[in-house]
């Protein structure tokens, strides 16, 4: 534990400044502060202290008894107790002696005692009559004096004054020679924690003449204030070195700039009338009515243009705006950045968003974002990504990279390297694919061109939509080249007859006019309004149906609107939903086969065979062409439907007969026939054995 240090003892009785006078007494109570330390720190916390009384510095007899003051509370070494040995001082010399601890240890005593004034007397300034020497004032006071003399004044210049509260003044003129003829009276004055009582526009700081007004921090200036001839006033906060232009009226500076900074010295600055700097560093308000926020070397150089903040962003453009970013550029009227870097607006109206390296130089051009991103014609729009170039009226580019839409109204919505390269165009997205047809669209995928007027391509890869309204939905290096042909996927397909299709597959051709190929391989529907579908079938005739098989053959055609089937598994025909009723053709086979199981027939009943024969016998049997037929086609033999249902199927359809039923009454004409034969032989057997008996009996 040092030594106690700079010990001061004031005496006083509730607060009042004990004189070392002596005088009536007026109590044995005095306080006594202190200040305490351990190896040179300032001691925190509370301590315990004991102080006692003695009649020499070292040694002697103790006066009084010992005062114990516990809990003592120490801020950075400072304490105040109160203290009353009772009456221990007669005019004696006295010495304080005081033992402290921190903890529960011994009681260190600090040494050397303390020697104490013969002041036993407290005495209150109310008790003094004449002037008091100014010996008497003497010495170093820790707290605050207190001097209580009302309706008398005090002489001297003040000049080592400090600390005076202008509120304790009143009326008067204080001879002084650096106040002389000052009149300070309460109303007159501003004080540290505020007047009341005050009346607009009579009482206010500032000046009458026409001169600027300061206000210092650390006697550095950190406003001013300065008088124009308009009666706006300027605005300067911040550094000293920040200013205003020599002539201009109604600027705001308020605050940044730097003196040094680094070793470099940074201005805000306003050249024209009404323009603000909000702060930041080296800032520059050029432009009427211009403004910068913040940031760092920015500037505004035209009527209204703005800066809100970043790093050396420039607004020439009238009305024009750069949010924040880096090297950012706002030239064209009205035009704005919103942020990034190295980003320029110089179209009217237009708006790069952000990014870096992009640019907006149509009128109301916009570029959302991405790098290196150009929007040059008037109402041109890059949303972002990278490279993209908006280059013609109203054309958009979405996104992606290197896509470019260079014809008016067109659109490139992502993807790379995509271009929309005629009026109307749309690229929706995808690798190098490229609409240049007027209307043209390219949905997707890669290396697809759409170049035939409203041609679309959904997606795929190398496909190439070059006719008329054409149509390719996907697939890979399919074509359709005629007028509103369509490919709906599949591998190199081709469609070349105007409104012909192909669906899918493989290597087909449909080069007839509307002409139709469902898919398969390698399948040619080169007929007009042909139709080819399965493996290698030849649609080579006008109006031709084909269907083949995964036979490796073709399957051709043989005239025009004719029918070919190529099924070398058989055919099957059904007539109900149950694929119970029906008929078919077996596999090499070259009839139908009917269905004739007896499990699949009912009201079954026997009929009279020769009865069938005669009514087929009274059938008349003509020979005839269809109408439709022409005269050099073969002709048939039958029998009218009409005759046939009426001899055998009354009441039902009289204009067909089924093979069914012409088997049905054939057959059963044929057992009629036989029965009669068989009877008529049994006739003749017996006519021949009476023919012999005859015979015999006449010996011949």
């Amino acid at each position: 534990m040092k030594k106690n240090k700079s010990k001061t003892v004031i005496a006083t009785i509730a607060g009042i400044l004990i004189l070392p006078l002596i005088a009536r007494a007026q109590g044995t109570a005095f306080t006594y502060q202190g200040y305490l330390d351990a190896a040179g720190v300032p001691h925190n916390g509370l301590a315990e202290f004991q102080f006692s009384i003695w009649d020499a510095d070292t040694g002697g007899i103790q006066q009084g008894s010992t005062v114990t003051a516990s809990g003592v509370a120490l801020t950075d070494g400072l304490f105040t107790v109160q203290l009353d040995f009772g009456d221990q001082f007669p005019g004696a010399e006295r010495w304080l002696e005081i033992a402290v601890r921190t903890n529960l240890a011994a009681f260190t005593t600090l040494a050397p005692r303390q020697r104490l004034s013969a002041t036993p007397y407290a005495i209150t300034a109310g008790k003094l009559s004449g002037p008091i020497a100014s010996a008497n004032f003497a010495g170093t006071y820790s707290s605050m004096v207190i001097l209580d003399n009302p309706g008398n004044s005090y002489t001297g210049d003040g000049a080592a004054l400090t600390n005076l509260n202008a509120s304790e003044l009143v009326n008067g003129i204080i001879p002084d020679d650096r106040l002389a003829d000052t009149i300070a009276r309460t109303n007159q004055v501003w004080l540290v924690d505020g007047n009341a009582g005050t009346t607009p526009g009579t009482h206010f700081v500032g000046t009458r003449d026409n001169q600027a007004v300061e206000i210092r921090v650390n006697n550095t200036r950190a406003l001013r204030l300065e008088p124009t001839v308009s009666g706006a006033p300027n605005v300067i906060g911040g550094s000293p070195v920040n200013f205003v232009g020599l002539g201009v009226v109604g600027a705001t500076i308020g605050g940044g700039g730097v003196v040094n900074y680094f070793g470099l010295s940074y201005t805000n600055r306003v050249l024209s009338d009404f323009g603000t700097v909000g702060g930041g560093w080296g800032n520059e308000a050029r432009g009427f009515g211009s403004a910068v926020l913040g940031g760092w070397q920015n500037a505004t150089s035209n009527t209204y243009a703005s800066v809100v903040g970043g790093v050396s962003n420039t607004a020439n453009g009238r009305h024009a705006m750069v949010g924040g970013g880096v090297n950012n550029t706002a030239s064209g009227t009205n035009a704005m950045v919103g942020g990034g870097q190295g980003n320029v607006a110089s179209g009217f109206s237009a708006f790069v968003g952000g990014g870096e390296s992009n640019t907006a130089s149509g009128l109301r051009s916009t570029v959302g974002g991405g790098l290196q991103n150009t929007a040059s014609t008037n109402y041109a729009t890059v949303g972002g990504g990278w490279s993209n170039t908006a280059s013609a009226l109203y054309t958009t580019v979405g996104g992606g990279r290197f896509n470019a839409a260079i014809s008016n109204y067109t659109t490139v919505s992502g993807g790379r390297g995509n271009e929309a390269g005629n009026l109307y165009d749309t690229v929706g997205g995808g690798v190098n694919n490229t609409a240049r047809g007027l209307t043209s669209t390219v949905g997707g995928g890669e290396n697809n061109v759409a170049s035939g007027f409203r041609s679309t391509i959904g997606g795929g890869w190398g496909n190439r939509a070059t006719g008329f309204e054409t149509t390719i939905a996907g697939g890979y290096r399919n074509t359709a080249n005629a007028t509103r042909a369509t490919v709906g996927g599949g591998e190199t397909n081709t469609a070349s007859g105007d409104y012909s299709t192909i669906s899918g597959g493989w290597s087909n051709i449909a080069s007839g006019s509307r002409a139709i190929i469902s898919g398969g391989e390698r399948n040619t529907a080169s007929g007009d309004y042909s139709f080819a579908a399965g493996r290698r079938a030849k649609a080579i005739h006008t109006g031709a149906f084909v269907w083949a098989d995964g036979s490796d053959t073709d399957a051709v055609s043989a005239t025009g609107n004719s029918v070919t089937f190529q099924a070398s598994g058989g055919y099957r025909l059904f007539s109900n939903s149950g694929l119970s009723a029906g008929v078919s053709l077996a596999a090499g086979g070259t009839s139908w086969g009917v269905i004739s199981d007896q499990h699949v027939k009912k009201d079954i009943e026997p009929v009279d065979s020769v009865d069938i024969l005669e009514k087929l016998v009274a059938i008349p049997i003509s020979r005839w062409r269809y109408e439709w037929e022409t005269a050099e086609a073969t002709p048939h033999i039958g029998p009218m439907a009409q005759d046939f249902k009426s001899a055998f199927y009354p009441g039902s359809d009289g204009r067909v007969i089924t093979t069914l039923e012409a088997d049905g009454v054939a057959l059963t004409a044929i057992q009629g026939l036989n029965r009669k034969v068989e009877e008529l032989r049994a006739e003749n057997d017996a006519l021949r054995n009476e023919l012999m008996v005859i015979k015999q009996a006449l010996g011949l």
